[in-house]
């Protein structure tokens, strides 16, 4: 069975969201009326929520992608 794959209006939806969280928070660092302390910890809370998982999912991939397991070979004989 091959994967799931999100629509194009799905994948529209998802860009968007997170270009307007990525720009909030720049927004918020550079001249948004915080003091730059908050917003440099905005930023950095943002970067961890985003970014963490982010860098799992890659990292999941590309495990799994190298040393496939042992259920999932059966299905693809």
């Amino acid at each position: 069975m091959p994967p799931l794959s999100p629509s194009s209006a799905g994948q529209l939806l998802q860009r968007r969201a997170l270009q307007c969280s990525f720009s909030s928070v720049f927004h918020l660092k550079n001249g948004g009326g915080m003091n730059p302390k908050d917003a440099k910890f905005a930023e950095d809370v943002f970067t961890g929520v985003v970014g963490v998982p982010i860098v799992l999912i890659a990292l999941t991939g590309i495990y799994l992608s190298h040393f496939p397991s042992e259920s999932s070979s059966k299905h693809t004989q």
